[in-house]
């Protein structure tokens, strides 16, 4: 998951392998993203399962949670300060102490119960 985790972030380190970048340059960019990914205390994953079950499929959630980094001054002295008022999360306060702030998004997963 990590890994297709890092071909999201791929944009955020200047990398795009479909606009047709220089190969050194686009693998310095993907280690790079992959690195960011691969850090414990950047991403936090989280499945639900059977959210919703049929005969025929069961659907469950992923929920992932990046800790990206805030580039302008005071924004990424206040955000973090503020946000740490609302949230009792272990993983997003950590976030939130090393200047970042937490971004969630969940996807449904879904699966047949027959091969």
């Amino acid at each position: 998951m990590a890994t297709s985790f890092a071909r999201g972030l791929l944009p955020l380190f200047g990398g795009d392998y479909a606009a047709g970048a220089e190969p050194a340059k686009g693998l310095e960019q993907w280690q790079l993203a992959l690195g960011e990914a691969s850090l414990p205390n950047r991403l936090q994953i989280s499945i639900k399962d059977k959210l919703l079950q049929t005969a025929d499929i069961e659907v469950g959630l992923l929920e992932a949670t990046y800790c990206s980094e805030l580039f302008f001054v005071p924004a990424n002295i206040l955000i973090p300060e503020l946000m740490s008022l609302w949230t009792t999360d272990p993983f997003e306060l950590a976030c939130l102490a090393d200047s970042r702030v937490p971004i969630a998004a969940a996807a449904p997963m879904s699966r047949s119960k027959f091969p």
